[in-house]
């Protein structure tokens, strides 16, 4: 979600988010999948859903003929199965190398897909906690790349999101955050990796990616380190799914814009319930939060918090009181 120029890292130039309504049957979102493959010729993209597909596509034939009052109008259950928008948007990401489909809460119900290798003592089991976790609708889970967790902010009483975590511990098994998949895919990388506090259980220091590393706290969330919001960052959507003629006309700006991107596609609609409050006092969506770590951890601007900083802290604050 930068401006793009020579100074920035050779991996990703910088995240663009689309922002979008999701009253949309799946089909429409296989055509978005579509069309940025179609405008992407350098390759080694990633998209990252941020909203949750956990039921299947109201406006499928095929959910439909599920209805029992409904299924006497289907002459044959192939007919409807012919027409399933949740397969056909499955079909669309699937054999795409790289392209990176995470949703919010996939854990124990679901298979991860990135490996997870932990080194000392129990680190994973300090991360912040996912106690409830929600699968895809089938067959989106086994056609993504990839699957994170879309949460920010937890326990954040303020509503304002200071941190984030990184990593999030299932039921199950550690799972990590929509950035950090999405950097995974990115980098062609398998693995993440936690590094323990030799001596110390259940505290985490995040090694990293491949050659990337972000600081993190013991439970595994990474400061916040804002900046200003900018309008001309987002594409609409609504762009990318229009009819041909008007994509057409657009292609050649659009191109520019998305080609070699790491994407993430959310939403602005304050009724979803994804509009988050940042450490500057603005509103903005979810889906931004999360391009905003991948832009830190690749320009490695983070904000880092010591214990010789707290220390600092504590003797300012008695010797000012």
């Amino acid at each position: 979600m930068t401006s793009c120029n020579s100074a920035r890292p050779p991996i990703c130039l910088c995240a663009w988010s689309i922002l979008t309504r999701l009253r949309w049957p799946r089909s429409r979102f296989a055509t978005l999948l579509d069309r940025l493959d179609r405008l992407d010729a350098l390759g080694g993209r990633v998209l990252a859903f941020d909203p949750l597909f956990a039921e299947p596509d109201r406006y499928s034939p095929a959910n439909l003929a599920r209805d029992p009052a409904l299924a006497g109008a289907f002459r044959r259950s192939a007919t409807a199965s012919e027409f399933d928008k949740d397969a056909r948007f499955a079909a669309s990401m699937e054999g795409r190398g790289g392209w990176a489909w995470l949703c919010a809460g996939a854990g124990n119900d679901q298979l991860r897909k990135s490996g997870m290798v932990e080194i000392g003592d129990a680190p994973g089991t300090g991360l912040s906690r996912l106690v409830v976790t929600t699968p895809l609708a089938p067959p989106l889970g086994k056609a993504a790349a990839g699957i994170g967790s879309t949460d920010v902010a937890p326990g954040a009483a303020s509503g304002v999101v200071r941190k984030v975590p990184l990593l999030w511990q299932t039921p199950s098994d550690p799972l990590p955050g929509l950035a950090v998949e999405a950097l995974r895919l990115a980098m062609g990388q398998n693995t993440i990796i936690l590094d323990g506090v030799p001596g110390v259980r259940g505290v985490v220091q995040f090694r990293g990616i491949g050659a990337l590393a972000a600081p993190i706290d013991a439970i595994g969330a990474l400061w916040m380190r804002y900046r200003r919001d900018d309008p001309a960052l987002y594409v609409s959507a609504a762009d990318l799914v229009s009819d041909e003629a008007s994509f057409a006309t657009r292609e050649t700006a659009l191109r520019p814009r998305l080609e070699g991107r790491i994407v993430f596609v959310g939403t602005s609609a304050a009724e979803l319930l994804d509009i988050r409050t940042t450490a500057l006092g603005e509103r903005g969506p979810g889906g931004s939060i999360h391009a905003q770590i991948v832009e830190q951890i690749l320009l490695g601007e983070t904000l880092r918090r010591d214990g010789f900083i707290a220390g600092l802290e504590l003797l300012a604050f008695v010797a000012l009181g």
